[in-house]
């Protein structure tokens, strides 16, 4: 992890609760430097046989950066693995995209959540629409980023048409692997509570 907490609110998420706990307790979204990031993969390479790298960062970067900018760099000099990171579909860019290729980024994993839009937004307060998420998952596409997405089922009011909607919006975006859960409204989210 390169990164902790997220700014985003969505419902079934425990950075939302986390946030509120540590209120005024200093920053919540941290960031180490790149150099750390690099010596601590550096570190389990040299004890590990090590192929491939999954980034578990909530969300691994919301801007083309100077951050990224140096990771894009000095990863794929250094370190020169094949990498997984998690994104959310409005912030992918084009300028995000070319770097994480630059970087050596082989997947990207970006959550559709719901093909439908107003259960998206309503239920889990992903204020995004299917023609970004589409946009999103072409865009890595393009630069030859294969693209896993997560989607939830059996959020409250969905109805099987809208099961039927995400699997179609997953078949629109050209995933490469998609992976469907049930919704798990965990306690101290806002879906738990509601549910």
């Amino acid at each position: 992890m390169a990164h902790r907490g997220c700014p985003y609110g969505c419902t079934y998420c425990f950075n939302k609760p986390l946030l509120t706990m540590y209120a005024n307790k200093g920053k919540f979204m941290r960031r180490q430097s790149v150099e750390r990031s690099l010596e601590e993969i550096a570190i389990v390479r040299g004890r590990y046989p090590l192929k491939f790298i999954k980034f578990e960062d909530d969300i691994f970067v919301l801007r083309a950066d100077e951050w990224l900018e140096e990771f894009s760099k000095k990863y794929s000099r250094r370190i020169g693995i094949p990498f997984n990171c998690l994104l959310r579909p409005d912030v992918v860019t084009e300028d995000i995209v070319k770097l994480l290729k630059e970087a050596g980024c082989f997947s990207i994993s970006m959550a559709i959540d719901s093909g439908n839009q107003h259960l998206r937004e309503k239920a889990l307060k992903r204020y995004m629409s299917n023609d970004q998420i589409e946009k999103a998952f072409h865009l890595a596409d393009s630069y030859g980023i294969n693209t896993f997405s997560n989607t939830i089922l059996g959020i409250p009011y969905a109805k099987i048409d809208n099961e039927l909607e995400s699997i179609e919006l997953n078949i629109q975006c050209k995933v490469a692997y998609a992976d469907f859960s049930i919704l798990m409204p965990y306690p101290k989210t806002e879906i738990g509570e509601y549910c």
